[in-house]
């Protein structure tokens, strides 16, 4: 799972995950209820420049992947 780029820092981003507001929360809590374990990892960038170019890159894989992005994720 890709939840984006951190602008102010991991920690506040991995915060607003663990809100109920954040539309990834209940998917991420019935599977961690269901006895799933969260592992996650995070890349660190240079400049914002960089970070736009990987998350594209992300998403191009993706899309190419599935055959087009997430519906939260379609512009």
């Amino acid at each position: 799972m890709y939840i984006g780029s951190a602008p102010k820092s991991v920690r506040v981003r991995f915060e607003g995950l663990s809100s109920i507001r954040h539309t990834a929360f209940f998917p991420i809590l019935a599977l961690m209820l269901g006895g799933w374990k969260l592992q996650y990892g995070f890349l660190t960038v240079k400049s914002d420049h960089e970070a736009k170019e990987l998350e594209e890159r992300l998403k191009s894989r993706y899309a190419e992947f599935h055959g087009s992005l997430p519906a939260l994720v379609k512009k």
